[in-house]
């Protein structure tokens, strides 16, 4: 209706006012259009409508748009063309509109020009636009790891924009998502036992759905807090060590410590798997907390370490001791000791050399002990060392030992003896020896004090023994030794000899007249070489002997030299063998043989040879005593034997040689000659007139010039299929005779027809074919031809008797062959040869096209529906142009890995046929990607990027496939990987084309390892106040070292409590890593050993140490106890004593003090004497006077006599004079250091039991 209105205002116009009429109208926001994420900078287009008259190209008007009722953005529109009445212009405003606030936005556009006619058109209001704001996935807050023994909780997602369309988790590291219904916040959780990834998505409005980011849960494995070890023993005195932590499944977060034995425990600054000791004091437990990410913390278990204190070898009483050799017994005791006994030990040289005694007590008990003995205990407070204690001198006083007299007994042979008898073992000196004829029922004295005793020519037995002594001890007599006297040895005489025949005898000798006893006997074969025979008695019996044999007997008498008994002998001939004739039996031709017979093997001498013609049954002697015997010419049957004697023995006859004789051999006559033909033959010969065996048949094929033997012993002999013309013959024998031949005869052989060779096969096409067959190589005549169509099932005769055939136009494969005819043998067929004919050739169907991608796959294309055969392939790969030829004439082609599109044909002749070509199969080849990628190298702990390079020559890339060598994977394009473990890896990517053609790639990626910033502490990280401890890292050239303190250097040195931390970096690889550690001063003690002071010669005063709670001095020289706050010192000499106290945390300091040795001559004297042997002042005493060797003593009765003097007085005067013991009384002293002139005078007291 506005635009008829308009239209009739305009005509008005025209028609009654020449003043232009204007009418310009916004009709639409065109821009901005509601949406998401709207910007600062939003273009916005309005359309006007030229409701009046047509405005001119250069017309100008203005234009202009508010925001939610704001300042109005104007401009000016300048027309570049006309614009009629009733047509529309759309403007889009130079100035952007600021939509960047989500929310709604009321736009109003405005176009005004001069002289408008209805201005109430011209704005456009009430466009709202909508600016949603961008969905934003948020952040979720949850734990990063919980615990697989259990665990619950909630994931809260905020700082997201939108509603929440679902939660997600994932259990693969993020590869496939399983969704959750939930749209709420929050997610709860409950006992995951596998690694998990959860994320939600968000949507604002209408905008595109986002994910939240992503939180890991990790699955924490239960806390083990691991095995501590090992417990062990250490020495107070200085120890140190490191504790190991195995087995545990977390990680340290402290250790503690224990000195009471459990009770409490007091942490450690330590979260490594080790932990050092150091000069503890006090027995210490240690263990360690360990605590798996969110798990319950858990102890390890305890190690102890157990102190122990220094050893103290302690003091063995009794000593010195004094014993009596051999005859002795008593206890030594160990007492003042600190530790275990773990053996005691003598000596028997002063101290040179020890051995040990097992045994493990406080008491040593020795018994009857015969050398002067050194006792001591092996002491151990273990680990710490061991320590002997003093020394306990058993001194041994030897007692009387008679000794060993050797040899103790001996047999000598009476009148002619000489030797010695020696006196071992013996202690003392021997005063004496005596020997003793009657067994020793009397002894006589020989003046012999020597360790050895001769004797000579004894004729009797006698006994000897010594005396020895040792001073002081009652005397002792060796052992009695014997000297046995035996009589001389006489062989005597042996009886019974005689002369026998070997073999079947017996007799006994016997000895007589000997003085001894019978060793045994012997017999000799020739009375050189003598066989013991075991025999001790009186006779000697002999058996069958076989050769004459010598006897004697040995004989003895004690120790005497054996003797020879008179020898007598056994005469023993030989018996008689007849031995053996050799040749044992001979065979020999009738009339024509000689030759001799020997006799082997006989014993004794040949009586006469002997003969016999009629079996044995008579003998004719012959006058022949050697061992042969000829013959010649016999005739007869013959037997010979010879007759032999040994001696006294028996005649026996030799075994027999027996001759046997035979005829001579007749070769006879054979029947009969024959001819026949070649091959196919047979017949039978037959001998007659022959004597003796046939030995065998001969035949020869070269007319007699060599023959053949055939293995035959028959009178006839069968011949088939002989090829060759052939003359036999036979071979009579007689035993040993010489062989005889038959008459021969001659087998004639033609030979067999052959049918020779028809050349040649050929193939020829059908309908279109001709040629001509010959003969050849045949043996005989040609009779005829022959053919058959039928393969050669039937024949039809060709009447031909020439050597060839012709052919014209066969229709059908047909089979040729010619019949040949030899002399007497049948006609035979010759070789057939085949006419074969070929149908017309027809290519076939192939089959098997495909497509595949570039380079990969393989298979087989088939030629199917072809007649005839396949000539060869084809392939072309420029859709037909050219083609190349493949070797192939099977009706199947296979292709493999092609790398462009593939045409294949297969080329088919029938025989002789035209070849014909079969229409092409195609193996379609899609492109494959150039798989590729770069990563740069990282530092251990970044994330490798990984950007993909694959190219590919049409198509695009529709699947990526990551393996980063780490066990982790990826889909994405250029995807992040952080891998746990510096190293070099080989990357894997895998490409996939849109024609689903793959490629993949393998690549190395480094991540370089970070320079090793551990530190080191030398030697611990509790260090004592004072002390400095050294802390290092690994030095390499490459590095560069920052410390907390400033240095650059790979160690430095700290005694200041706190925390030092390093920066190490790598030059090369630009990786760097850091590490701390924290030092704990421990507070060392103040020592204080004294003043310094002074004591008198063997005097006792205390050393005064204070400051910690153990304690040691040293030297040990003059100390009570060294390990004593305040021992007794008694030093022999001026000494600097260290004393070294250790505080309750094991940490040390040092103090001295000095000691003057007094020479000040500060001795006490006693004045005393009560001489009744009680054990109290038995002896005048003056204390500490061993320290003044250098005097002098001088003793005086009231009257001016001096009673006693001495020079280095050592507490031993009894108050006696001249061995009497003095009068009771006063009595006056002077003792004169001799050193210094020093002199103390006083007065002493004798009270004794003497009136």
């Amino acid at each position: 209706m506005k635009n008829i209105l308009t239209t009739i205002v305009f005509a008005t116009f025209l028609s009654f006012s020449s003043i232009a009429q204007s009418d310009l109208s916004v009709t639409l926001m065109n821009a901005p259009l509601s949406g998401c994420a709207l910007t600062a900078s939003e273009v916005v287009s309005i359309r006007i409508f030229n409701y009046g008259t047509p405005l001119l190209a250069g017309a100008t008007f203005p234009v202009s748009y508010t925001i939610n009722a704001g300042v109005p953005v104007v401009e000016t529109v300048t027309l570049i063309s006309n614009l009629l009445t009733n047509s529309t212009l759309n403007y889009s405003f130079l100035t952007t509109g600021n939509l960047s606030v989500p929310g709604s936005y009321t736009f109003v556009g405005t176009v005004s020009i001069l002289g408008d006619i209805n201005p109430s058109n011209n704005s456009f209001t009430g466009y709202v636009v909508v600016n949603t704001a961008a969905s934003v996935g948020g952040t979720i807050a949850g734990p990063g790891s919980v615990c697989v023994t259990g665990n619950s909780g909630n994931l809260t997602l905020s700082g997201h924009t939108g509603s929440i369309v679902q939660w997600e988790f994932s259990t693969d590291g993020g590869i496939i998502w399983f969704n959750i219904t939930n749209s709420t916040a929050v997610q709860n959780y409950l006992n995951l036992t596998t690694p998990r990834q959860y994320r939600a998505l968000v949507q604002s409005g209408t905008c595109t759905p986002v994910y939240s980011s992503i939180v890991s849960i990790t699955i924490d494995p239960g806390t083990v807090g691991g095995t501590v070890s090992t417990s062990t023993t250490v020495c107070i005195g200085g120890n140190s060590g490191t504790l190991s932590l195995t087995g545990k499944t977390g990680t340290v977060t402290r250790w503690e410590y224990s000195i009471d034995g459990g009770i409490t425990y007091s942490p450690i600054t330590n979260t490594t798997t080790t932990q050092t000791y150091l000069n503890l004091v006090v027995t210490t437990k240690y263990r360690a907390l360990v605590q798996s990410g969110n798990c319950t913390p858990l102890f390890s278990t305890i190690a102890t370490i157990t102190v122990n204190p220094l050893t103290v070898g302690g003091t063995i009483t009794p000593s010195p001791l004094s014993v009596c050799s051999g005859n002795n017994s008593g206890v030594l005791t160990l007492s003042g000791k600190v530790g275990n006994v773990t053996r005691w030990e003598v000596s028997t040289n002063s101290g040179l050399t020890w051995t040990n005694i097992a045994n493990v007590t406080v008491t040593q008990a020795y018994l009857n002990i015969v050398l002067t003995s050194w006792y001591r205990a092996l002491v151990q407070s273990s680990p710490c060392t061991a320590a002997y204690s003093s020394i306990a001198i058993l001194t041994v006083t030897s007692s009387t030992v008679g000794g060993i007299i050797t040899p103790a007994t001996v047999s000598v042979c009476s009148g002619l003896n000489l030797d010695s008898l020696i006196l071992t073992g013996s202690n003392g000196n021997v005063t004496q020896w005596e020997f003793s004829i009657d067994g020793g029922l009397t002894w006589t004295i020989i003046a012999n004090i020597t360790l050895v005793n001769h004797y000579s020519n004894l004729t009797q037995t006698t006994l000897y023994r010594a005396l020895s002594q040792t001073s002081g001890c009652s005397s002792s007599y060796s052992n009695t030794a014997t000297v046995t006297v035996d009589s001389p040895s006489l062989g005597g005489a042996i009886a019974g000899g005689s002369m026998l025949c070997s073999g079947a005898n017996a007799g006994v000798l016997t000895l007589s007249g000997h003085s001894g006893s019978i060793l045994n006997w012997e017999t000799s074969p020739n009375g050189i070489v003598w066989t013991t025979l075991a025999n001790t008695t009186t006779t000697q019996t002999y058996t069958n002997l076989i050769s004459s044999t010598y006897y004697h007997a040995i004989v003895q008498n004690g120790v005497c030299t054996s003797d020879t008994s008179l020898m007598d002998s056994v005469i023993v001939d030989s018996t008689t063998v007849g031995g053996t004739i050799f040749p044992a039996s001979t065979v020999i031709c009738q009339g024509l043989n000689s030759g001799t017979l020997t006799l082997v093997g006989s014993v004794g001498n040949v009586v006469q040879w002997e003969y016999s013609t009629d079996g044995g049954i008579s003998w004719i002697s012959i006058l022949n005593t050697t061992y042969s015997q000829s013959y010649s010419n016999l005739a007869a049957p013959t037997i010979y034997r010879a007759l032999v004697q040994s001696g006294v023995c028996l005649p026996q006859y030799s075994a027999q040689s027996t001759f046997s004789i035979n005829a001579q051999p007749v070769g006879g006559t054979l029947y009969s000659n024959a001819t026949v033909c070649g091959v196919s033959n047979s017949s039978v010969l037959t001998l007659i007139g022959f004597s003796g065996s046939i030995s065998f048949w001969e035949s020869s094929a070269d007319n007699g010039v060599t023959w053949v033997p055939i293995a035959n012993n028959t009178n006839s002999l069968n011949f088939v299929n002989l090829v060759d013309t052939t003359i036999y013959r036979v071979i009579i024998s007689s035993g040993v005779c010489l062989t005889d031949t038959s008459t021969s005869v001659t087998i004639l052989v033609d030979a067999p027809s052959i049918g020779g060779m028809v050349t040649s096969d050929t193939v020829v096409c059908a309908n279109s074919n001709s040629g001509v067959l010959s003969l050849s190589g045949e043996t005989g005549s040609v009779v005829g031809w022959e053919y058959s169509m039928d393969g050669g099932i039937t024949w039809i005769n060709i009447s031909n008797t020439t050597t060839s055939q012709a052919y014209l136009n066969v229709m059908v494969t047909s089979l040729y062959r010619a019949r040949v005819s030899n002399g007497v043998c049948p006609p035979v067929a010759s070789s057939i040869a085949t006419i074969t004919i070929d149908p017309m050739s027809v290519a076939g169907t192939i089959a098997g096209s495909t497509s595949i991608c570039e380079g990969t796959g393989s298979g087989v294309l088939t030629l199917t529906g072809f007649t005839g055969s396949v000539l060869a392939w084809q392939v072309s790969t420029d859709a037909g142009l050219t083609w190349t030829s493949i070797a192939n004439t099977g009706s199947t082609q296979t292709w493999n890995n092609p790398i462009d599109t593939s045409w294949y044909t297969a080329i088919v002749q029938s025989g002789a046929c035209a070849s014909d070509t079969s229409s092409p199969a195609v193996i379609i080849v899609y492109p494959k990607p150039v798989a590729g990628f770069t990563a740069p190298a990282v530092c251990y702990g970044f994330p490798t990027l990984f950007t993909d390079t694959t190219s590919i020559v049409t198509g695009g890339i529709s699947f990526h496939n990551w393996d980063f060598g780490d066990n982790n994977a990826s889909v994405a394009v250029n995807p992040l990987n952080t891998y746990g473990v510096p190293n070099t890896y080989n990357v894997v990517m895998i490409v996939i084309s849109d024609h689903n053609c793959s490629d993949t790639i393998t690549q190395a990626v480094l991540v370089n390892a970070l320079p090793s910033s551990a530190i080191i502490a030398s030697p611990n990280l509790t260090i004592c106040s004072g002390d400095s401890v050294k802390l290092s890292v690994d030095f390499a050239a490459q590095l560069n070292y920052s410390w907390s303190t400033g240095a650059t250097v790979d160690s430095i040195f700290a005694s200041v409590a706190g925390n030092y931390s390093i920066l190490v970096s790598d030059t090369i690889s630009g990786c760097f890593s850091s590490d701390s550690a924290t030092i704990v001063i421990l507070q060392s003690p103040t020592a204080n050993a004294g003043s310094d002071t002074s004591a008198s010669a063997g005097y006792t005063i205390s050393l005064l140490g204070s400051g910690g709670l153990l304690y040691q001095w040293a030297p040990s020289v003059g100390l009570s106890d060294p390990f004593s706050s305040n021992p007794d010192c008694t030093p022999p000499f001026t000494q600097t004593y260290t004393l070294t106290v250790t505080s309750f945390n094991g940490c040390t300091d040092t103090d001295a003090v000095v000691v003057t040795f007094l020479e000040d001559y500060n001795v006490i004297i006693s004045n005393l004497i009560t001489a009744n042997d009680d054990g109290f002042n038995d002896v005048w005493n003056i204390q500490y006077i061993e320290f003044y060797p250098e005097n002098k003593i001088s003793i005086y009765n009231r009257n001016g006599m001096l009673v006693f003097k001495q020079d280095a007085y050592n507490n031993t005067w009894k108050g006696t004079f001249n061995g009497d013991q003095l009068p009771d009384g006063t009595y006056y002293y002077i003792l004169e250091f001799t050193d210094s002139g020093a002199t103390v005078k006083g007065a002493l007291t004798i009270i004794s039991e003497k009136k």
